[in-house]
């Protein structure tokens, strides 16, 4: 509408200027006709012209205002313009803050899906797992002794062995300093390796993650780690000083995963110096 009005002004005063010139010309024709004759001198005509430069000035006087007002309608329309752009600025950013929210929402969504399905997969792993000792060498024990679930890391830490020279249990004979590492992987590595596995990936693939901050990977990793049954960090604690050592130590001193491992005060106090302190310093999420 501004724009509109903005034109029929234009037209009006050019309108206006028109219709002066032809009017004066007109009048000056008959001003001619009246006072000099037909047929007036080069003179008169001349002194008749200059008698007109009042309204030349007039005339250009006009002009200059209509460009002065051509010139600041231009300013204020150009400043509209600006105004409009900053604004129509102000809200791509605005609408592109938005959508990098969005989509780190989504990420952060697929993320969360992904970790409880691994974690899930990690409790059926668990749900997985048996052993029967009667399949052992040395070990005369009946039939029924046989552990599933999360029995099984106890069963493996605390069965006792009758017949056995070597000693009563694992978790003595790791105490005792004895030569447990070969005991544990002829007869437990099968049975436990796959479960391990599972966690060791788990544990990389939140610590590995660039999706998610350093605090929210040490809030995933302590869901993990409170998932965990006493059993299950101490056999962890054994099985990742003979399997996939610099791979669980990274992700076990990123999270403090032993945090808890010292309270339960089963393991000799000697053995805590197999992994540095930051394995048991408790992190703040």
């Amino acid at each position: 509408m501004a724009q509109f009005i903005k034109f029929l002004t234009i037209i009006f005063v050019i309108f206006l200027i028109i219709i002066t010139i032809l009017n004066s010309q007109y009048i000056g024709i008959l001003f001619i006709d009246e006072i000099y004759g037909k047929y007036p001198t080069l003179n008169k005509l001349s002194a008749f012209g200059d008698s007109f430069g009042s309204i030349n000035t007039l005339i250009s006087s006009f002009a200059l205002i209509g460009v002065i007002w051509s010139v600041i309608m231009q300013k204020k329309e150009l400043q509209l313009q600006r105004e409009e752009l900053r604004k129509t600025s102000e809200e791509l950013h605005s609408q592109k803050e938005e959508f990098e929210q969005q989509n780190k929402t989504a990420r952060y969504q697929r993320f969360d899906n992904t970790f409880f399905q691994l974690l899930n997969n990690q409790k059926e792993k668990v749900q997985d797992l048996h052993i029967s000792f009667t399949n052992m060498h040395h070990v005369l024990i009946s039939e029924d002794d046989k552990y599933s679930g999360r029995e099984t890391f106890r069963s493996i830490l605390f069965h006792q062995f009758p017949n056995s020279r070597s000693s009563t249990n694992l978790i003595s004979s790791v105490n005792k300093g004895k030569a447990w590492k070969e005991f544990y992987s002829y007869h437990y590595a099968s049975v436990l390796t796959l479960y391990f596995n599972g966690l060791l990936n788990l544990l990389e693939y939140i610590s590995n993650n660039s999706i998610i901050d350093e605090s929210d990977k040490v809030f995933y990793a302590n869901i993990v780690r409170s998932s965990l049954s006493q059993d299950e960090q101490i056999t962890l604690f054994l099985h990742a000083q003979i399997y996939n050592t610099d791979r669980f130590k990274d992700v076990i001193y990123k999270f403090a995963f032993f945090q808890d491992l010292k309270s339960y005060d089963i393991l000799d106090k000697n053995l805590y110096s197999s992994y540095d302190e930051q394995a048991y310093t408790p992190l703040k999420a």
